[in-house]
């Protein structure tokens, strides 16, 4: 069972993320869409959503994560 302590395992989620708000979906940085953060379960806060803060956001932990 992988677990986020570890380091190599936390790296990979957040390698997935950023995959995943890096831009493939097509949407603007400055909305969302399903391809990347929207779900059912957060539809309350579909105005709100941003994908380009997310995307930096977790670039900038990454860049930290990997100097290490």
């Amino acid at each position: 069972m992988a677990r986020l302590e570890e380091k190599h395992v936390l790296l990979e989620a957040i390698k997935a993320g950023y995959n995943r708000v890096v831009g493939k979906c097509g949407c603007g940085e400055d909305t969302s869409c399903y391809g990347c953060l929207r779900s059912y379960r957060n539809q309350f806060a579909h105005q709100k959503m941003q994908r380009g803060p997310v995307k930096e956001y977790l670039a900038a932990v990454l860049a930290v994560m990997e100097e290490e």
